[in-house]
């Protein structure tokens, strides 16, 4: 389990400042800086969504300037202990 708060914070600071139009990569990497070697977790996340119907992660994907992967097809079958989907985010260099 990892530090659900973290993401919470997080989540909210990313989400807020991209809806304000402020949010470029050089913020962005300031913003991560407190998580680093940190282990944040998902499972803190409020589903918040910005203004363009993006969620966080798919913000910070793309701010790197990558694509958002595709979503997996086929016979996968994830079923997380908390009935919740998680990811962990790992902030390290």
């Amino acid at each position: 389990m990892g530090w659900n708060s973290g993401y919470t914070v997080f989540e909210a600071t990313v989400v807020g400042a991209y809806n304000l139009g402020k949010l470029d990569k050089d913020l962005l990497t300031v913003l991560m800086e407190p998580y680093r070697d940190t282990d944040i977790d998902s499972g803190g996340s409020r589903d918040l969504v910005a203004k363009d119907g993006k969620r966080v992660a798919q913000i910070v994907i793309e701010l790197w300037g990558l694509e958002m992967p595709k979503a997996q097809t086929g016979n996968t079958t994830m079923t997380p202990m908390n009935g919740k989907n998680t990811t962990t985010l790992s902030m390290s260099r």
